[in-house]
């Protein structure tokens, strides 16, 4: 897997941008695409533009065909994007202050160990 890395800091989706959004910033990116499920597209898509927005980058979405279940409610999509706005405003947020961690897949990651290599652009 040349030219990626694996990032285990996150165990959600506001999350997993929040651990990434400083360090996408730093390395100058001002784009990026977002690759994940069609059921979860509108989900990450909404908390990504809203957590790496404030940094200035834009995310395209690339939605991947599944039949990984239903997608999420708008309700579900408008709670976690509020949640977004409150950790992009203060700090907090995420996985540390979520009422539902029951409903939160394990993090994991593919491949190998753990890598602290920059990003590619």
């Amino acid at each position: 897997m040349d030219g990626f890395a694996v990032r285990t800091c996150a165990s959600d989706t506001l999350t997993n941008f929040a651990c990434l959004d400083a360090e996408l910033k730093g390395q100058g990116y001002k784009h990026v695409f977002l690759l994940t499920s069609d059921q979860h597209i509108g989900h990450a898509l909404t908390i990504g533009r809203i957590v790496l927005g404030r940094q200035g980058i834009a995310v395209t979405p690339l939605p991947v065909a599944s039949n990984a279940g239903a997608t999420l409610s708008l309700l579900r999509i408008v709670e976690d994007a509020v949640s977004a706005a409150i950790w992009s405003i203060t700090g907090m947020g995420g996985a540390n202050n979520d009422p539902r961690p029951h409903e939160r897949a394990p993090a994991s990651h593919v491949g190998g160990e753990p890598t602290e290599s920059p990003i590619p652009r």
